[in-house]
Order: C-alpha cells, then sequence, then structure tokens
C-alpha cells in the first residue's frame, strides 16, 4: 500500500477533512461526505394568547398557579408534580439516566425531572415531561426552559404560589 508523500504528487494524498458542518472521508474511489444531525430546539408549549406554559398539576390535571404541596398528592413527600407539554423531546425514560440530556429550569432552579415520553395529540408530534417542585423553589411567576441536550427551549411563564 502507498503511503502518502506530500513531497510526490504523482501518489494522491489521503485523509480527513472538514468544514461547513461536514466530514469528508475518502473511500476507495469515493469521497463520502457525513453530517451531523441538526440539534432540534425543544418548544415548551404555552396558552393560547398568553407566555403561559401549557402545564397541569400530575393528580388533579389542573393549570397553574401550582401550589408548592398538595395534600391530594399521592407521593409520600405531598409535593406538587407537574406535567409540562412540549414538541416531541425523542426521549424515553431510560434517557433520564442521563442528567444532562433533559434539564428543566425554573427561574435558575432546577426542577427534577421525574417522567418523560411521547403525547398522542392528532397532528402534533409532542412529548410530555413530569417534574417535582423542590423546596427551593421561588413562588411567583417564574421563567421556565428546558435544555435537551444542552440546547434551550423558549422561554415560558410558570405560575408558583405558596
Amino acid at each position: 500500500m502507498n503511503r502518502p508523500d506530500e513531497r510526490n504528487l504523482s501518489v494522491p494524498l489521503t485523509g480527513l477533512g472538514s468544514g461547513e458542518g461536514l466530514i469528508v472521508v475518502p473511500a476507495s474511489n469515493l469521497v463520502v461526505a457525513y453530517q451531523g444531525a441538526a440539534a432540534t430546539t425543544p418548544v415548551v408549549y404555552v396558552e393560547e394568547g398568553t407566555n403561559n406554559a401549557v402545564a397541569l398539576d400530575s393528580v388533579t390535571f389542573l393549570r397553574g398557579p401550582f401550589r408548592l404541596s398538595s395534600p391530594t398528592n399521592l407521593s409520600a413527600d405531598q409535593r406538587t408534580r407537574i406535567v409540562i407539554l412540549t414538541s416531541n423531546l425523542g426521549l424515553t425514560q431510560a434517557d433520564l439516566s442521563d442528567p444532562t440530556a433533559l434539564v428543566v429550569e425554573a427561574s435558575g432552579v432546577n426542577l427534577p425531572v421525574e417522567n418523560v415520553g411521547t403525547l398522542a395529540i392528532p397532528g402534533l408530534s409532542s412529548s410530555y415531561v413530569i417534574v417535582r417542585l423542590p423546596d427551593n423553589i421561588p413562588t411567583g411567576a417564574l421563567d421556565l426552559k428546558i435544555k435537551l441536550r444542552g440546547v434551550a427551549s423558549n422561554t415560558t411563564t410558570l405560575s408558583i404560589s405558596p
């Protein structure tokens, strides 16, 4: 096999090349270009005519403002869980083993993600995310966003009452 020789141009040079989001690889008598999949920007759905996130109490299915805890919550800690509706995130419950796959923030406070999955809405590819309201979350109108593998969503509003 002939090795590349930069001084002797009778033997073509081979190697990888990259630029403009492509990696170019010589393969026999072909040149193959690979392009990475574009990172999909997640979208948190909002209520029509507002910037309020489409979010529901996971037990009562009522919209906010959400209380920090609830006697109707079926968990031992009585903390409120919220279902947030988003564009299709392409995640399953198994993906949550990687803490960087999905991050949910409300005014800089991470909301623990407890469940994620796809949601069947006719004509719309969607996901749901269930988060628990932690002890350190402030009350009021909070800026809510999610990060899917580091890509941030739109910023919406989540209302928390004391």
